[in-house]
Formats: structure tokens, sequence, C-alpha cells
């Protein structure tokens, strides 16, 4: 664009006769200063041949340019991994629907549909890129994170501390790997003691969202007691629902694998991991590796 350009925009949601009104808008605008192109925004659709007539309209009567971006035109634009923040924020298009960069023609009728007034949740998970995994180590500092003595501070207690202890680390773990990316938790020392973090998600679960992680015990305790790996999702009431319930007794030098299938919770959003003593919680020290949320066409 120059600096003696004169664009104007102009958009209409009228379904009916659609030629008509964009003449009609066109012959409104040449009325007034001087113009070089006019955009006109539609909702619906506008046949090639009646585009093309209308910009030979345009040009012979008024000498102007006319773009006409129509329906698909718009969600072609929107399908942009550029653009697709926009229709995120005002057509409320999960994450889940995040373009693939080779096609887009899932989001081009998902976008036209709600355009329309219709349903888009057909099309959430056809030709979908999967969204990213969340890494709940990554983002532990903004769980809540309780005990038996209540409330306690991520990555704040000394790890003898009786009320619990919670912090990242990179481990030597009792099947003789070493891991970063994940949580050390130690239960608040009592009997039967625990500790748990709950995690309030940006985006609630989705039906093909998975759990993945590995917990198991760091080796220089590997002699010592026994815990119970738990994972549960409550709804805004605080209805706890467990997911999985899952004892490690350190002798068997085995990590416990997790891959759980949440699509029973789609729709919640608060995740929670917890760790709990099998009796005396002295040594009981877990460590969860990248715990995390997936798309089950996510493979990471």
């Amino acid at each position: 664009m120059t600096d003696d350009e004169c664009i104007v925009f102009a958009c209409t949601l009228q379904q009916r006769n659609l030629p008509r009104k964009i003449r009609t808008d066109v012959d409104a605008v040449m009325h007034g200063a001087p113009v070089t192109s006019i955009y006109v925004f539609c909702e619906a659709d506008v046949q090639v041949g009646e585009r093309h007539a209308l910009q030979k309209w345009a040009v012979d009567t008024h000498r102007v340019r006319l773009e006409i971006i129509d329906g698909t035109g718009l969600a072609e634009a929107l399908s942009t991994a550029e653009m697709f923040p926009i229709a995120r924020e005002h057509l409320g298009l999960p994450r889940s629907m995040a373009p693939r960069h080779r096609s887009r023609l899932w989001l081009i009728v998902a976008v036209v549909l709600s355009l329309v007034g219709g349903s888009v949740v057909a099309w959430e998970s056809w030709k979908a890129e999967p969204p990213p995994a969340v890494h709940l180590s990554t983002v532990a500092g903004t769980a809540s994170w309780t005990s038996r003595a209540g409330q306690i501070e991520f990555n704040g207690n000394d790890p003898s501390n009786d009320d619990g202890y919670v912090a990242p680390a990179v481990e030597d773990l009792e099947d003789g790997t070493v891991r970063a990316g994940g949580l050390i938790m130690h239960p608040s020392w009592e009997n039967y003691g625990f500790i748990r973090g709950c995690f309030q998600l940006s985006e609630p679960l989705a039906a093909n969202d998975r759990f993945r992680s590995r917990a198991g015990f760091i080796r220089e305790y590997a002699d010592a007691g026994n815990v119970r790996f738990r994972v549960t999702v409550a709804d805004n009431k605080g209805n706890v629902r467990i997911v999985a319930d899952e004892t490690d007794d350190r002798a068997n030098e085995q990590m416990v694998e997790f891959d759980l299938s949440l699509a029973d919770y789609a729709g919640l959003s608060t995740l929670c991991i917890e760790v709990l003593a099998n009796g005396d919680a002295g040594q009981d020290a877990a460590f969860w590796h990248d715990p995390r949320i997936v798309s089950s066409a996510n493979h990471l």
C-alpha cells in the first residue's frame, strides 16, 4: 500500500441477493472520497462467476478494484498458523484444532460451520495437528501442593521436613537410569502420609488425551518401604475420581509405567498426581518422571 492509495473495507452478513447488496455498498462507497480498492467481507460464499462479474462491473462502472472475501476465504485465512490465534479468541475454537501446516481443509470446514452457526465439534479431531504435550513438571510451580500438614510450598521445604517435600530434580533411579524432567516427591513423615499436586489445566481434557509418565524411587533409598502412585481428576465441585492407583515396593528395581486414557474425564480441568505412603513414610523419596498430558495422536 502506498501513501496515495485509499482502501475501504465493508462487511455484510446478508445471505440472499448478495451480488445486489455488494453493488449497493460499492455505489455508496464511491459517492464519497476517491477510492482505489474496496474489500468486501461476507459470511456467505460467492460463486466464482458472480465474483468475476462483480469485479468487472466495479472496474467498468467506478474504475475501482473490488476484492470479495467470502466465508470460505475467511476460513482459509484463519487456518494459517499466524492467524489461528484470532480464530481461537473470537470463535472459541479449542487448542486441539491447531492447524496442520500441510492441509487446511479441515479447519476451513470447521470455521465455515462456526461462521454460519453450526457445530465444529465433529471436526475437532479430523486432520488436526496434535496439541503440544502439557509437561506437568514444567508448570509444577503453579500447582496446589498439599500433604497431611496442609498446604506446602513447591521447592520450598527441606527434603527432611516432616510436612513433605516436592521439587524438580535429576535423579538416579531404582531401575539404574538417570532421569531429568521430573519431580521428587516425599510424603509427609507419618504413617500413611501423602503428598499431592493438583494442576488447573489451561484447557479442559479432551477425549483423545492420555496421561503418561514413569514413576519409581531414588536408587539410594531402594531398600526401604513402599508407596502408591495415584492419578486423580476433579470436577468444578471438587468431586474426585481416581484414574490410576499403583503400588511400588521398591524391591523390584523397575519403574511403574503409566499410559492412561483420559477419555472418560473429557471436559474436566483439574488433574492431580500423588504419592501415598503404605505405612511408615520414612525414606519414601519417590519420583514422577515427566508426568504429562498428550493427545493420543502425539507419541511423545
